[in-house]
């Protein structure tokens, strides 16, 4: 609890966002490349949207496959139940640059929790997405002791259809675009690294949204976690 409580901090420190009424809180993205064919990894985190659990697989004929699925409970009382799957196409180079370009969809409920138990508001998305993961990987850093600096960038597509338990009710609506440039620094050994991601999912339009007829989307995410790697290239 302490730890997530810490990421949690950290997470509003960039006071530049405007305040309000968010009923979407993206998870990190699962920023993955890979060094060899049928490299495995996977991924456990906390963070700002909650807990997260993220695996990728390097499949023969340069073929990667992505999997998330978000739950627990974030900043605001924030409870998703979401899974996200996308396939693409990897480079892996030795000692360089390594690349895994990935289109997919993510699906997924939330609710919003009250101090008294009650739900804030309730509803369900969609979310298709194309992203674009590059980085070096597995570089030594000293010894045994490895790093990785990887980035993204992904584009949703973000639809909610949901509504606020007000009396009466009030329907809440969204369709837009978030764009997300992320960022992900890890540093262990050859198969378990620590993890911490950072992402931006900003919306690009200067129009503003109604608090109470729009799920707002926050516009930072952090996460900590450990990640296996199996089948790694040394």
């Amino acid at each position: 609890m302490k730890t997530r409580n810490y990421v949690i901090s950290a997470a509003m420190l960039p006071m530049v966002i405007a305040c309000g009424a968010y009923r979407h809180y993206q998870p990190s993205p699962n920023i993955t490349v890979f060094s060899a064919e049928k490299e495995f990894q996977v991924t456990g985190e906390i963070g700002t949207s909650g807990a997260t659990a993220k695996m990728a697989f390097a499949a023969p004929k340069n073929i990667g496959i992505s999997l998330m699925y978000h739950g627990g409970t974030g900043i605001d009382g924030y409870k998703p139940r979401e899974g996200e799957v996308g396939v693409g196409y990897y480079m892996a180079s030795t000692g360089g640059l390594d690349f895994f370009a990935l289109g997919g969809l993510g699906l997924g409920q939330s609710y919003g929790e009250a101090s008294s138990g009650g739900r804030l508001f309730e509803g369900a998305y969609f979310k298709p997405f194309v992203q674009f993961n590059a980085g070096a990987a597995g570089g030594h850093l000293f010894k045994a002791l490895r790093t990785d600096v990887l980035y993204c960038l992904k584009a949703s597509y973000f639809t909610f259809d949901g509504h606020r338990n007000t009396s009466p009710r009030t329907v809440v609506k969204s369709s837009y675009m978030l764009i997300e440039p992320g960022l992900k620094l890890s540093l262990g050994g050859k198969r378990l690294r620590f993890d911490y991601t950072t992402s931006l999912p900003l919306v690009p339009t200067l129009e503003g949204m109604n608090e109470s007829t729009n799920a707002r989307t926050y516009p930072v995410t952090i996460s900590v976690g450990l990640r296996l790697l199996i089948g790694v290239d040394d």
